[in-house]
């Protein structure tokens, strides 16, 4: 019983197929499955665009299955081109010293033609495949021509299109510039089981018509059986999702949400900074490669505005150090500081800027209130682009103002932090800033590429640079990297793969469905 019902489905499916299938459809179709009836034979006089979308609308009924396939092939390049007509170096020398023994090899240089390069080439080639001799009376063949023959006959193969040649060979004249390497997208097209049994359907060869023409209906009468296109007003695919939120939208608000958690305050700041704000309130030297116009995007203006009072002190610091006592104390660089370049603009490089702002405006002014702050934005960093830099990428700021924080506490947050947003393998390392002491470089483990990566920095920042502000607390400091993290969430090991030309739209379609923020705040 049951056999017969699938079989009754197969049949309605079948029917359903046939009277949805337009002329091309069944054209394309039959002329694919080599089938022998008065659809193929139209094939030809069908183009390219037509071709394909009947193609789109088998493969969505199941009728055919497509494939890519990449189909390599090989052009010469002009030397090549050269060669062909020529001859290889080495295949003229071969030919030069068939004949002869213990020949100078400047005159067989003279007699071959070859230029010095050539020359040079060939006695390289030769010699590598053991078929030259060079002794105190010149140079003589050991044998082995036939294998140098071949190679010229290659050349001629590959003029001709053919493929099948041995690869050490290939690699060699690509080495030498003789060959370029075309690659052609080939699309295998095969008919399903489903296809053959449309085709063998006495359905398939009473082709419908899809729209009504007025030629038509003057001649209704003599058409009035025909049979029209089935379209389905109720396909059971389901309708596309548009408007999805993007990942790292979902991933931003995590973070955010975590924070306001861990009763932290957000900050904000001006994308276009000045380099005071951006280095020298952290005490970078002002002759820093990170200043360098190969690392930082400047802006074309040198009078940003900054507070008098601060930068006075800053430059105090700079150049001769802060002394608090006998054990608190620095001696500063010990070159003036220039206040003309700190007002130049260029494009936020860190997050950082805006944590020494407030250190200005709200802790140095509230000394005696515990304070936590982070900041989520975009910073700009003149990057060379590959798996883990970008040039324009997002930036996760904190700093912590408190009694009695130590390093103990600043590994707590982070710790803290990374576990609520589901990144649990995570270490710290020493490293060096100009601005905090002790430092700690933070790494996490990327599971895909089995290695440690770094994913955000961190540190207590020196008493001398909190000094201009006239604080005296310890305060905790960080910038981690947002995409970074976001790779250790997906499983991916190149960052590009989440933005522009790399990204696959249908890989974050998956990654929404799997809900990878689920149960975290």
């Amino acid at each position: 019983m049951e056999a017969q019902e699938n079989s009754h489905k197969k049949m309605d499916e079948i029917e359903r197929i046939c009277s949805s299938l337009n002329l091309n459809e069944r054209i394309v179709l039959s002329a694919y499955s080599n089938a022998k009836n008065e659809f193929s034979e139209k094939f030809d006089a069908l183009d390219s665009n037509a071709v394909s979308k009947a193609l789109r609308r088998l493969l969505s009924f199941g009728l055919v299955s497509i494939d890519n396939e990449e189909e390599i092939g090989y052009n010469l390049t002009d030397l090549g081109e050269r060669y062909l007509e020529r001859g290889l170096p080495e295949v003229i020398l071969v030919r030069f010293l068939s004949n002869r023994k213990g020949i100078g090899y400047d005159d067989v240089r003279a007699g071959s033609g070859l230029d010095e390069q050539e020359m040079n080439a060939a006695v390289g080639i030769l010699r590598s495949l053991g078929i030259l001799d060079i002794g105190r009376s010149g140079l003589s063949l050991k044998g082995g021509k036939e294998a140098i023959e071949a190679r010229q006959k290659a050349l001629e193969m590959i003029n001709s299109g053919r493929t099948d040649i041995d690869q050490s060979i290939l690699t060699d004249f690509s080495r030498r510039g003789l060959i370029t390497k075309k690659i052609k997208e080939k699309q295998i097209v095969k008919v399903t089981e489903l296809g053959r049994e449309v085709i063998a359907s006495p359905l398939f060869l009473k082709a419908g018509i899809g729209k009504v023409t007025p030629e038509l209906i003057l001649s209704w009468n003599a058409v009035k059986d025909v049979r029209f296109l089935r379209y389905d007003m109720n396909p059971d695919v389901p309708p596309p999702i548009y408007g999805r939120k993007n990942i790292v939208r979902d991933f931003m608000k995590l973070i955010k949400d975590t924070f306001y958690d861990m009763g932290f305050s957000e900050m904000d700041g001006p994308y276009v900074e000045s380099t005071f704000w951006n280095f020298d309130v952290m005490l970078f030297r002002q002759n820093h490669p990170d200043r360098d116009i190969q690392d930082t995007f400047y802006v074309f203006s040198d009078d940003a505005s900054v507070p008098g009072d601060l930068i006075k002190s800053v430059k105090k610091v700079y150049e001769n150090g802060f002394n608090r006592g006998k054990f608190d104390r620095s001696y500063g660089y010990g070159t003036p500081f220039d206040e003309k370049q700190a007002r130049k603009c260029i494009l936020r490089g860190h997050d950082t800027a805006m944590t020494f702002r407030y250190l200005y405006s709200v802790i140095s002014k509230n000394k005696e209130k515990p304070a936590r702050y982070f900041a989520l934005s975009k910073v700009f960093r003149n990057e060379t682009l590959d798996a883990t830099h970008l040039a324009e990428f997002n930036q996760v700021e904190g700093f912590v103002y408190d009694d009695n924080l130590t390093v103990r506490s600043l590994v707590g947050y982070l710790t803290d932090f990374y576990e609520r947003i589901g990144i649990k393998r995570i270490r710290v390392k020493p490293t060096y800033n100009p601005y905090t002491e002790p430092s700690f470089e933070i790494q996490g483990y990327l599971d895909s590429g089995r290695k440690w990566i770094e994913i955000g920095n961190s540190g207590i920042f020196r008493p001398e640079v909190l000094s201009s502000f006239g604080i005296r607390k310890n305060v905790l400091g960080w910038g981690l990297a947002l995409e970074r993290a976001l790779l250790l969430r997906l499983g991916i090991t190149d960052i590009r793969q989440i933005y522009g030309s790399f990204a696959d739209i249908d890989f974050f379609r998956d990654v929404e469905e799997r809900k990878i923020f689920e149960g975290l705040i």
